[in-house]
């Protein structure tokens, strides 16, 4: 989950869009045609138009979105030292950034972005021989009506040495007892995004992070994650705990809000967390989290008699029913008494009902948001509180 109000792409295609409205070729239309880029601090611009661009390669799946068509750009730049940082843009482009090293005839993806919507500017870091070469595509979008103006810019920069912090994978989790806290500090200026997720992750749309990790030493009736006192302020970060590492299940915030602290930066807060491993992913955004910044983790300690839960206490069970546009849920054991309720990964309810006492079955009515969507299912109970993740149905 992620507080952003981030774009969301409704792609309502109803006919086939060519970008080829003249018969003059691509200049850089294919790998061996690249138009050189300098690696310079000052980024050093190079502009071309996308408006005769062909598709040399498939579009790809990157940050958790695949476009209809990729009618690429190509660039290459030869490495001055061990990271370079990719950076481009277009007024009126969507665009998705990949780089790759290797010749044209034997290319290997080393990274993509395409975490902002039209107007963006996409930036990606990767790692770097110094004298070796390396090619970058780039293309847009391809939405039901193209822009007009497809002209685009691209420039490479000398890199940054990742976070100590940028692998999760490198992370000591530090003890937690139920009842204290942590503070945690570092920058999100560097990070990649090698080995943050599995690909099947909700998060793996989301772009780079780097990580914190804590070992909680028994059951937490709730923690909350507070970013005060960061500045400049994180105006996008993450709301969850990864339960793995590299990210693949996660726990979801029950509520976030800008106003606990002093400044506007961000609180989470979760129920019940039972002793384990969470690591804390901290998200890198080049307009809204780029920067020093500081966490603090509180907690407070489960009353005596809280049992441990268990994703195994509800199942989802059954298949869609377009009649009466609900699936069955069913507990493994009787509820005391709670409620059920459908969210989005951005932790917007979609659907709430009671469930009542002593009962294992009940319907929930949810929306349907596409073939793509994926959402949250949340059961809370005197003895539970589950949140499972129900794909696309």
């Amino acid at each position: 989950m992620v507080h952003n109000s981030r774009r969301m792409r409704i792609s309502l295609v109803f006919a086939t869009f060519l970008f080829v409205v003249s018969s003059h070729a691509q200049v850089n239309d294919v790998c061996d045609d690249a138009l050189p880029l300098t690696v310079d601090a000052s980024c050093i611009q190079v502009t071309t138009e996308l408006l005769n661009a062909t598709e040399s390669l498939p579009p790809i799946l990157c940050n958790g979105y695949t476009s209809s068509a990729a009618n690429d750009a190509w660039f290459t730049f030869t490495a001055l030292g061990p990271y370079t940082r990719l950076r481009t843009g277009g007024t009126s482009l969507d665009l998705v950034l990949e780089a790759f090293s290797g010749g044209c005839g034997v290319l290997t993806s080393e990274g993509c972005s395409d975490a902002f919507p039209i107007n963006g500017t996409e930036e990606l870091q990767i790692a770097t021989v110094p004298g070796n070469s390396y090619h970058v595509r780039v293309y847009a979008w391809n939405y039901a009506i193209p822009p007009t103006n497809q002209e685009m810019w691209i420039c490479a920069l000398p890199g940054t040495p990742p976070p100590v912090n940028d692998l999760c994978a490198s992370i000591t989790p530090v003890p937690l007892a139920p009842g204290d806290g942590l503070q945690f500090s570092g920058t999100t200026v560097g990070a990649t995004i090698t080995n943050d997720y599995v690909q099947s992750s909700p998060l793996n749309w989301a772009g780079p992070c780097v990580w914190h990790a804590f070992e909680l030493q028994g059951c937490v009736s709730s923690l909350s994650v507070a970013y005060c006192g960061t500045s400049p302020t994180f105006q996008n970060t993450f709301v969850v705990l990864a339960l793995s590492c590299p990210a693949d299940s996660l726990r979801y915030a029950v509520n976030w809000d800008q106003v606990s602290c002093s400044e506007p930066n961000v609180t989470f807060r979760m129920d019940t967390l039972q002793a384990g491993t969470y690591w804390l992913p901290v998200l890198w955004d080049q307009a809204a989290a780029n920067g020093p910044y500081q966490i603090e983790v509180s907690t407070v300690a489960c009353p005596v008699g809280v049992g441990e839960l268990s994703g195994q206490d509800m199942v989802v069970a059954g298949q869609w029913d377009p009649t009466s546009s609900s699936y069955l849920l069913r507990l493994n054991a009787p509820s005391t008494g709670g409620e059920v309720r459908c969210m989005d990964l951005l932790g917007r309810e979609l659907a709430r009902q009671v469930w009542p006492a002593g009962s294992t079955e009940v319907s929930l009515r949810l929306p349907r948001i596409g073939a793509q969507g994926v959402h949250l299912i949340q059961f809370r109970d005197a003895q539970r509180d589950l949140v499972l993740r129900l794909v696309a149905w």
